[in-house]
């Protein structure tokens, strides 16, 4: 499939010399994409903001029950200053949606998560899902869903976004695969249940090996925005069999900035996110510490690049949905326990 543009789709990276990389993708003929995001509150409407900048051949379709949800879309969408900007259609069920579709965001909660692509794939062909994270609050659904998955011929990826950014993809070009420690220093508002998946993706990305296993230790509750969702801070702990390692640990009387920490056999790194700067200590450039710009990406500044690759090549750099399960399942696994009080494919872990 492709994507109708007059301009290039431009992913930069940055090169270890310091030179930016550009990749240029070019359309091979004229496209109208047809782009639906389900779930339209919150990151939905995120979503919402960057896909208007797929331009007016595009047809964008924000898909929610809640009318208050739409109310937030909107005025969000409303935000957006571009003169060649797509229209954006508001939808209240599934079945406003046309019958086939190129790329559909599913930006709903896991506790709905499963019945939304299934109702969706029931009624609707789909080039491809980006679904949101946590995936899902059961582990069976993860099998059944990519078995579902693969029966309709549906590519999914999942947002966790980071291996996404040109920063993060640079430090994995720059320092290779390989054993690698991820630490994670967290605010109370980045807690467990909604954030470690972020880094124990990060990790599969920077170590290249999917399969982990995770524990807890330290947890008290915390206060959710999400009806009917539970939160925990303290630590989860993750180690895969070659040796990488991930620690994440949520303090819940802390308001300081989330600092990374990522450690090679010869390298250290630490980023702050949020100042989008970085400080290296690199044995092969002679050891100490030097600053860095560490340019980060918001959700409004990413989905229709990911929505344009899809389009243009059949893939993006997000998760691939069979990379996306092997974490998922070990933080359910290490969540099960003090959340359910019991453990098992069918336990369902209140997380989102």
């Amino acid at each position: 499939m492709q994507i109708d543009t007059t301009d290039p789709v431009r992913l930069a990276l940055i090169h270890p010399s310091g030179e930016p990389v550009v990749t240029v993708v070019r359309p091979e003929e004229p496209f109208h994409p047809v782009v639906a995001v389900v779930g339209a509150g919150g990151i939905g409407s995120r979503h919402l903001q960057a896909l208007v900048h797929l331009g007016p051949k595009a047809r964008v379709i924000a898909v929610d029950p809640s009318i208050a949800a739409l109310g937030t879309a909107r005025t969000r969408v409303d935000e957006v200053v571009s003169t060649d900007r797509a229209a954006v259609e508001f939808a209240g069920s599934l079945r406003s949606l046309p019958e086939e579709l190129d790329v559909v965001v599913i930006a709903t909660g896991a506790a709905v998560r499963r019945q939304v692509v299934e109702n969706l794939l029931a009624q609707h062909r789909v080039g491809a899902l980006v679904l949101e994270k946590f995936l899902f609050q059961r582990a069976v659904d993860h099998t059944e869903v990519g078995d579902l998955l693969s029966r309709s011929g549906t590519s999914a990826w999942v947002n966790t976004a980071r291996r996404a950014w040109p920063c993060y993809r640079a430090l994995a070009h720059r320092f290779g695969p390989g054993p690698v420690s991820v630490q994670v220093d967290a605010p109370g508002g980045l807690a467990i249940g909604t954030s470690a998946i972020h880094f124990a993706d990060l990790l599969v990305f920077l170590g290249r090996e999917p399969d982990m296993e995770a524990a807890t230790s330290g947890l008290q509750h915390a206060e959710s925005r999400h009806a009917g969702v539970v939160e925990l801070t303290g630590t989860l702990r993750a180690t895969t069999p070659s040796g990488s390692s991930l620690r994440y640990t949520c303090d819940r009387t802390t308001s300081a900035r989330l600092m990374v920490t990522l450690t090679w056999p010869s390298a250290r790194v630490v980023v702050s996110e949020l100042d989008q700067l970085a400080w290296t200590c690199d044995e092969a450039r002679g050891g100490g510490w030097r600053q860095e710009r560490f340019p980060t990406l918001l959700q409004s500044e990413l989905t229709h690049v990911v929505v344009r690759h899809l389009l243009s090549r059949g893939s993006c750099d997000l998760t691939p949905y069979e990379e996306a399960v092997p974490p998922h399942l070990a933080i359910l696994q290490a969540l099960s326990e003090p959340l359910a009080g019991r453990s098992g494919p069918d336990v369902l872990v209140p997380i989102t």
